[in-house]
């Protein structure tokens, strides 16, 4: 069986579900690759990016690259998409 296929939709819904189950204040922000983590977007602080990281490696039941998440400047929800991705198609595929 193959590894589980991710496009940015699913993401941007994933984030927004996360955001909300925190009652985040910018949980019904329309979230595309373009939107700022930070002022003038998800206004998240980096407390909020752990617990959304968190969340992410739950429900995708993949381990982020801590190197990646250490390493990265985290702009926009592309950043995280981008990280989430390349995490995904690291991880070996289900054994199911």
């Amino acid at each position: 069986m193959g590894r589980t296929v991710i496009n940015d939709r699913d993401l941007h819904t994933m984030i927004s579900a996360l955001l909300e189950s925190d009652q985040h204040p910018s949980a019904d922000i329309n979230i595309t690759n373009a939107t700022p983590l930070a002022e003038g977007g998800l206004e998240l602080t980096s407390l909020d990016l752990v617990r959304l990281f968190v969340g992410m490696e739950e429900q995708l039941g993949v381990e982020l690259e801590d190197a990646a998440m250490f390493e990265t400047d985290f702009d926009t929800v592309a950043d995280i998409v981008g990280m989430v991705r390349s995490s995904v198609e690291r991880s070996p595929p289900d054994a199911a």
